[in-house]
């Protein structure tokens, strides 16, 4: 049997097709403002389990990845849909990917609206939403839901929901490909929090080789953040903080003063780690 797992609740699965969005139309209705009205369907068969993206504002991410296509699933796979993340289960008493013979709960249902008949599931004709949005949605999407790990003391549950996309970013920068400052921000400050939440030195490191590769200056709230971060990371050193100083240094005599003044207190970092 699979189980979608929502929050405490578990769904059982049948076989066939789960619509998951914010229409009444959906089997899960979601509250949620980032989810489309159709954003997601999950297909389930004799023998396996997938899920696609109904062409959503926001997308559909698995384990990090933002999907175009329709993906297979397996146990302890991860799915973002808008702000709401679920959990593919199977349970013990059944092979996978059976069709279920639990009826929901009482408190199931009051999250799920099933059709009358499935004449509006199937339809061609309904509306599609617009094409999916760029990284900062992304960016947006991902932080919520890491944000959440965060407030309910599980840090090691938002190191995964953010791992992939993060690298990702950090490839595409190494290749040359570093995207807009502001999206590279946002990055930043969400590797700062997993910093702080994880006591890991790679988050730190991420923010100072992204910054190197897209030779942009780590902006000053960043800096800000990381003067006191820093202090409480074990087995912290100083190399990348030092690669991009090295890439940087030969801006600075086209650097305006503000600009220097920054790269200065980025410079201070260096001390701060070495007396720690």
């Amino acid at each position: 049997m699979i189980i979608l797992r929502y929050g405490t609740r578990q769904i059982p699965l049948r076989a066939g097709e789960f619509l998951i969005g914010r229409s009444v139309e959906c089997h899960l209705v979601l509250d949620d403002d980032l989810a489309s009205r159709r954003h997601a369907r999950i297909r389930i068969d004799a023998e396996r389990a997938s899920v696609e993206d109904l062409r959503s504002t926001n997308g559909v991410m698995v384990n990090g990845q933002r999907i175009s296509n329709l993906v297979p699933l397996c146990h302890g796979d991860r799915i973002v849909v808008g702000s709401t993340e679920f959990a593919i289960e199977h349970t013990i008493s059944a092979p996978p990917w059976i069709p279920s013979a639990v009826e929901l709960t009482e408190a199931d249902t009051q999250d799920l609206s099933y059709a009358v008949d499935g004449s509006a599931l199937a339809s061609a004709a309904d509306p599609v939403e617009d094409e999916v949005t760029g990284r900062q949605d992304m960016l947006t999407i991902l932080g919520a839901v890491a944000d959440k790990s965060l407030q309910l003391g599980q840090p090691d549950h938002a190191e995964r929901v953010l791992s992939a996309f993060l690298k990702q970013m950090l490839s595409e920068a190494k290749a040359g490909r570093p995207g807009a400052p502001a999206d590279i921000e946002r990055a930043d400050h969400l590797c700062v929090k997993l910093a702080k939440a994880t006591s890991k030195a790679d988050w730190v490191n991420h923010i100072f080789d992204i910054h190197a590769y897209a030779r942009q200056l780590v902006p000053g709230a960043v800096i800000d953040e990381l003067l006191s971060v820093v202090r409480k990371i074990p087995k912290l050193d100083s190399s990348a903080l030092r690669r991009y100083l090295e890439v940087m240094a030969p801006q600075a005599p086209q650097l305006t003063p503000s600009q220097k003044f920054l790269l200065q207190r980025t410079e201070a970092l260096v001390r701060v780690i070495a007396a720690k």
